[in-house]
């Protein structure tokens, strides 16, 4: 039962959710360098949006998940050079992560994540928000989310 709540939170998720100016990035399994194959991809002409929706709240997951697309980039197989990372967190318990915690923990593992300076470059942005913060999205709506790759 719990499975099936999750994994329609997860389908709702995959279906709604746009961006203005962006389209939906179709992939096929093992295009993105073999295990990776993040919820949604979203692209324009000139940037790529990945995005995570985490209903689990699994804050190991999300660990994974910001290792998977800063391998990803790692490898030099995305071509955009504008590249960005949305992680959405919809739990609902009193338990559940919190954005700001979960940007400091995550914040740690990409400072120290070693990546070649050309790709690191091509990151325009990780970011982590609510996931009732989905509607309406826009490129600059994304970037006032609070931020994995800056510092306060």
């Amino acid at each position: 039962m719990e499975e099936q709540k999750r994994q329609r939170k997860d389908n709702k998720f995959k279906n709604t959710l746009c961006v203005a100016n962006f389209n939906v990035r179709l992939v096929k399994k093992d295009e993105l360098g073999g295990f990776y194959m993040p919820d949604k991809i979203l692209e324009s002409s000139d940037s790529v949006i990945f995005f995570e929706s985490s209903s689990t709240g699994d804050r190991k997951s999300h660990i994974g998940e910001l290792f998977q697309f800063l391998t990803y980039v790692n490898n030099g197989i995305e071509v955009k050079n504008n590249i960005y990372f949305v992680l959405f967190l919809c739990g609902d318990s009193k338990s559940s992560p919190k954005v700001k915690r979960e940007v400091k923990k995550l914040r740690y593992y990409y400072q120290n994540f070693s990546m070649k300076n050309n790709e690191r470059a091509k990151i325009k942005g990780i970011f982590v928000s609510n996931q009732q913060d989905i509607t309406d999205l826009s490129l600059e709506k994304i970037k006032k989310f609070d931020r994995i790759d800056k510092d306060d």
